[in-house]
């Protein structure tokens, strides 16, 4: 049935995409696809929730991507819309006038991809004959790139030719947001759809086991360890019974790994992240991501005390590929936090340049905006870390040892660090005897680098008596060179000057 006597001006209608875009074309008849209108948006809104780690993907079913256009048929010369009969044959199918042509719509890959098309478009009013809504639901759970390609299709001489088709390429979740696809003719309507960010799951959701988790962290960072072991052993008991639990135990296992490296117990602390990886694998754990991730800061944690900083960077970069699809937290806090460390932990010893000295502050910075965006764990926890590493940063100093005096600091960083430990002056009654003894040993620091030497006596040994009353030994051995350091200095200061021979 010929279409020639049919035609009709588009008049308001925007002929968007309607260019040939196949070089497959064997019949000379003046027609193609000519798309009206076209729209994206998520189909639905429900929550992506992280799943075990066997496969660290999402639920395909909980975010589809609408991919709608309303079809119809032009003319190539006059870009004139054809009137024609548009019918479904099957959901992905069209009927043209009573089988002259055929639209049919694929999607590549078509794995969880549905099809369909309608008489109305998708504000609900009704079309003419001669158009009609075609719909592509895609997951949009995981990185990919979908092709729908469209295609006018005709039967001659017993075999059906393409006659014109347009692809609408779709990328999801790509890493870099900026990648343009294109066809080699045509238009190619394109959208790239961000991953929404995964979120804490389970018992880990619920500030009961959040109480629980900041009374272990509070044990810890004063130097309770037996009081810790102990009930870390009742909470294992009691989540034997309550299976989804576990996530909890895993977590307050990572934790006690943390604090064995507090105590310089570098191998014990590993194996307690390696059994909290183990524990939740066994049990299928929903927060596997974030367990996973969290002991791989450990592990990072661990190499940097040991001395190795190739070694942390590693497990840190580790962690930050597991924690990047997820929304801040605690646990992604940590990682930026220790990677301002490991910079930290350079610029005592070798030393860093400016670039690198404003990379880990942004690190640190980015650390304490990830910890204010959580509401879960309400302790004062990360400020101080925060602040202490920053004091490190700019007098290129470390908690282990004194600061090496050749190494030369500048005024801007002395004022820079000056004010820092002003502002955590402020948050030192909330604080715990951990944290409380580096403060002291930045401000020694700070009192050594101005040479003001009773001050940063007094300070060293306020660190040295807290870190001997909770078990720091890393930190009582800092604060101890500190102070034969201070000695040191006033001895120079109380010799007698030295009187040339020539003078005698």
């Amino acid at each position: 049935m010929a279409l020639r006597d049919n035609r009709v001006l588009p008049r308001m209608i925007c002929a968007v995409g309607n260019v040939a875009t196949t070089d497959r074309m064997t019949t000379q008849e003046d027609i193609a696809l000519c798309v009206i209108h076209h729209s994206f948006y998520p189909h639905d809104n429900e929550q992506i929730r992280a799943t075990p780690w066997q496969r660290y993907r999402v639920d395909q079913q909980s975010t589809l991507l609408n991919l709608s256009f309303v079809i119809a048929l032009m003319s190539k010369e006059s870009q004139e819309i054809w009137i024609s009969d548009l019918a479904p044959s099957r959901p992905n199918e069209l009927v043209v006038n009573n089988g002259a042509y055929k639209m049919i719509l694929q999607a590549y890959p078509n794995r969880g991809v549905v099809i369909s098309n309608s008489s109305v478009d998708c504000e609900g009013r009704q079309l003419p004959p001669h158009a009609r809504l075609l719909t592509v639901l895609l997951p949009a759970g995981g990185p990919n790139i979908y092709n729908a390609t469209l295609q006018l299709t005709k039967e001659l001489e017993g075999r059906e030719v393409v006659c014109d088709e347009i692809i609408f390429t779709v990328a999801t979740n790509l890493p870099d947001g900026n990648q343009v696809h294109f066809h080699e003719k045509g238009n190619i309507f394109y959208i790239d759809y961000p991953l929404p960010k995964l979120k804490l799951a389970g018992v880990l959701t619920r500030p009961f086991a959040w109480n629980i988790i900041m009374h272990f962290e509070k044990l810890s960072d004063n130097g309770k360890y037996s009081l810790y072991r102990q009930h870390r052993k009742s909470l294992e008991r009691w989540a034997k019974t309550t299976p989804q639990y576990q996530d909890l135990v895993a977590m307050v296992l990572n934790e006690e790994g943390v604090a064995c490296l507090i105590r310089n117990r570098l191998e014990e602390g590993v194996n307690l992240a390696r059994k909290a990886c183990r524990l939740s694998s066994f049990h299928n754990c929903v927060n596997d991501r974030t367990i996973r991730g969290y002991a791989s800061a450990v592990y990072a944690a661990a190499e940097r005390f040991a001395g190795d900083q190739d070694g942390a960077k590693q497990y840190l970069q580790d962690a930050l590929e597991i924690f990047e699809p997820m929304e801040p937290s605690s646990y992604t806090s940590i990682t930026l936090y220790n990677i301002g460390a490991i910079a930290m932990e350079r610029s005592a010893t070798v030393g860093v340049s400016n670039d690198e000295e404003r990379e880990a502050e942004s690190f640190l910075q980015m650390a304490a905006t990830h910890w204010n965006h959580q509401n879960l764990n309400t302790t004062a926890r990360m400020l101080p870390r925060v602040y202490n590493r920053l004091i490190g940063l700019y007098l290129k100093s470390s908690p282990n040892t004194a600061p090496n005096l050749d190494v030369t600091v500048s005024q801007d960083n002395l004022r820079r660090a000056g004010e820092v430990i002003r502002r955590f002056e402020v948050l030192l009654p909330q604080c715990f005897k951990w944290m409380k003894s580096t403060f002291y040993l930045g401000k020694a620091d700070h009192y050594i680098r101005l040479r003001d030497i009773n001050d940063g006596l007094r300070a060293a040994e306020q660190a040295l008596d807290i870190s001997r009353q909770s078990g720091l030994q890393r930190e009582a051995a800092g604060a101890v060179s500190r102070v034969n350091l201070l000695r040191g200095l006033d001895d120079l200061r109380r010799r007698p000057p030295i009187v040339p021979d020539c003078m005698d």
